[in-house]
């Protein structure tokens, strides 16, 4: 009903008493269209007759009613005036429309500052769940992580099911920025479960989204792209912008990856002309900006490459006002004064196409001047790596040693199971059985004749880490150990050292012995010798 309609409507109904009214409004049973002309002639009919207490009731009334979004700031503006209890507790409604409204603009500092206020007055689980989104959009996914573990069993029965399975999506994504990969494909997939078997299909492909992502960050490139092929077409047709810039985003990189160069570039292209419409971008997805510019940097095409150069340095802008935490694994492979250096330069050269003396002079400086930044920082590197190397040759042997059992309530997981399977581990790493390339949680688990869950569990809990990491660091140790004393092995190639360590490929162990020593295996082993010829 337009509302000029419903204006008219409502000056007809002002003549009717304030319980036939509200009577009238109960029978709406919150149908919004409904509501409106009502609520609109509660207040015309209260401010007629300057009764304050039935004005704010009209007020009231219209939170539910269409028209509400136009009516919160006088809805705040009334009831913070009243002391009656009741009411003031209507007041985290309109905050809480407000939120929305602000997080819906993308405006995540006035959203979270209308939640607070109606955390303060309604402290329910929708109001806390909100703030949990927010942090985790600000890189707080372990405070998100907690709350989102109290909204699954809040919200796990059949009235709010959907808001369940929406937990359930969140609960993945914030694992996997957590890089705990098993316990968000343990949730992506129970999320998929859940919604086959309610029948909820609309929500399907948004956990296929979360596992196609997490499938990206444990390596299985293919097994990505396939998937978010499967279901692109149902962000497009469903135009969930925010959800389809992640969809390219992953389709990009997947591709990438198994060298698809062109549906690549495609896809990361759609990525920023879907941020511009959005006016927002999740600072994980800035990588796909540094490919957009190597790749024109490669073409020669000077033009593309100042468009993304422009674009990536808008965006950084953005980020550092928007968040104070950005994530540590977002590295830059351009940080901020060397790409404005570059689009200085960029922008000269595109100026003056013929060279001259000045533009030489120019470019000849700052070659020098980028010369003696790397020369700077490749010594300060150096020394760094140094410093990390002493620090690997100092650590103690790790021994295997049994774990004794505490808080084994938290894991939900009988006691003689957790130590049944502590001691299976304990004889696991004594036997260095982890150096077997084939072993995955799946074979470990039935070589444990347990179950993948709570294997993954219990290495989650007692080893503070997932099953990939517990793997490779184990490997890596085991690998530093027998280059510092064997030095035979200390002559074998890349390839043959993470062969015998259970790496199955050269890539994989490098990128291992990088996380867990900061520093690259040949460094290590090209300073393994060093040390030695100086002992």
């Amino acid at each position: 009903m337009p509302r000029d309609q419903i204006q008219s409507v409502s000056e007809s109904l002002t003549s009717l008493s304030f319980d036939t009214l509200k009577i009238r409004i109960q029978n709406c049973k919150k149908d919004s269209t409904c509501i409106a002309p009502y609520a609109n002639a509660f207040i015309m009919k209260a401010k007629k007759i300057k009764d304050t207490l039935n004005w704010l009731k009209g007020y009231k009334y219209h939170l539910y009613s269409l028209e509400r979004i136009n009516y919160t700031d006088s809805i705040i503006q009334l009831l913070s005036t009243t002391t009656n209890e009741k009411l003031l507790y209507e007041l985290s409604v309109p905050y809480y429309i407000k939120a929305e409204r602000y997080y819906e603009k993308r405006e995540y500092d006035a959203a979270l500052t209308n939640y607070l206020k109606s955390k303060e007055l309604s402290d329910d689980m929708d109001v806390n769940f909100n703030i949990a989104i927010i942090k985790a959009r600000f890189g707080h996914y372990k405070e998100a992580l907690k709350m989102y573990k109290k909204a699954e069993q809040f919200y796990n029965n059949d009235n709010t099911f959907s808001d369940y399975l929406i937990t359930l999506f969140a609960m993945g994504d914030a694992y996997r920025h957590l890089e705990q990969l098993d316990s968000a494909s343990y949730y992506n997939n129970l999320g998929y479960k859940e919604s086959r078997e309610k029948n909820t299909k609309k929500l399907l492909p948004y956990f296929i989204l979360n596992e196609a992502a997490t499938d990206y960050d444990k390596g299985n490139f293919q097994k990505s792209y396939d998937s978010i092929q499967k279901i692109l077409p149902d962000f497009i047709n469903s135009k969930d912008v925010s959800n389809l810039v992640s969809c390219y985003y992953f389709l990009g990189m997947a591709a990438q990856h198994l060298d698809y160069k062109n549906e690549s570039i495609s896809a990361l292209k759609k990525v920023d002309s879907l941020t511009l419409l959005l006016n927002d971008l999740e600072p994980e997805y800035r990588k796909g900006y540094e490919i957009l510019i190597k790749h024109f940097q490669l073409k020669e095409d000077p033009y593309g490459e100042l468009k993304y150069v422009k674009r990536l340095l808008a965006i950084d802008s953005v980020l550092n006002t928007k968040y104070q935490v950005l994530s540590k694994r977002l590295v830059k492979e351009y940080d901020t004064p060397l790409l404005l250096e570059e689009k200085e330069q960029l922008i000269s050269s595109l100026r003056n196409e013929k060279k001259n003396f000045s533009t030489y002079l120019f470019i000849s400086g700052g070659v020098i001047l980028l010369i003696t930044i790397y020369v700077i920082w490749s010594y300060r590197k150096q020394r760094q790596y140094k410093k990390r190397l002493e620090a690997v040759l100092q650590r103690e042997q790790r021994k295997p040693q049994q774990i004794p059992l505490s808080k084994q309530d938290d894991l939900d997981i009988r006691p003689e199971i957790i130590k049944d399977i502590n001691s299976k581990l304990y004889a696991f790493e004594k036997n260095k059985e982890f150096i077997k390339s084939e072993i995955s949680i799946q074979s470990l688990a039935a070589n444990f004749n347990t179950n993948t869950r709570y294997l993954s569990k219990i290495i989650n809990f007692y080893k503070d880490k997932n099953f990939s990491n517990y793997i490779n660091d184990l490997r890596i140790n085991y690998c530093i150990e027998r280059l510092k004393s064997d030095k035979q092995f200390r002559k074998y190639t890349i390839k043959a050292i993470a062969q015998e360590c259970g790496f199955n490929t050269s890539e994989s162990f490098s990128n291992a012995f990088l996380k867990n020593t900061e520093i690259k295996p040949s460094f290590f082993i090209k300073n393994m010798e060093n040390v030695n010829r100086n002992s």
